[in-house]
């Protein structure tokens, strides 16, 4: 009883880095064969989309910022603008892929979704300090929002992992307009 008193105690003083904490756990201990054992998560997701399409895309985007960025490009399609893949440019989360290098990228992917799963979990929790609820209730909806089944499974598509990321962002938005009439988050 001691310990749990202790942890309930020290959750109350640091909440959001013992939810940290918590998601951090959590991630290294469902990623634990990619993060530590040498396996390859591009390779045992969802789909074979990442190895066709997400692996060259975000390749030819590592070699994209190294040549000084231009708009228009013959390499995807029969030529495009690189801004119709604006999904993955304006998304933080693939430069994380970028870390170590254009050879890193395949190592990165799991490291990416376990970046988006903390988050994910963050930004619910600040969802729901909007209301009058428990600071363990806040707790337990941000574990279950960040390891719910959308982000594991269809999150592995990784622009849906962003949406699924941002969304309590917005509604943190429209709760901060219709409470406190401030539009400047929801916009």
């Amino acid at each position: 009883k001691f310990q749990s008193t202790r942890f309930f105690y020290l959750f109350k003083k640091h909440n959001i880095l013992v939810l940290i904490a918590i998601l951090s756990c959590m991630s290294l201990f469902l990623y634990e064969q990619y993060i530590f054992g040498g396996r390859l998560f591009l390779f045992e997701d969802f789909g074979s989309d990442s190895v066709r399409v997400s692996l060259p895309t975000y390749i030819y985007f590592f070699d994209w910022f190294k040549s000084g960025m231009p708009l228009w490009s013959d390499k995807m399609g029969i030529g495009t603008s690189v801004l119709s893949h604006g999904d993955i440019i304006f998304d933080p989360f693939t430069y994380i892929l970028f870390i170590f290098g254009k050879n890193g990228i395949i190592y990165m992917f799991a490291y990416m979704i376990i970046a988006k799963i903390i988050f994910s979990g963050i930004f619910f929790w600040m969802f729901l300090g909007k209301y009058k609820l428990s600071s363990y209730a806040k707790l337990i909806g941000a574990i279950t929002y960040a390891f719910g089944g959308y982000m594991i499974v269809t999150g592995q598509n990784y622009v849906f992992g962003t949406i699924y990321t941002y969304i309590p962002l917005i509604f943190l938005g429209f709760e901060i307009w219709l409470q406190d009439r401030k539009k400047r988050l929801l916009i």
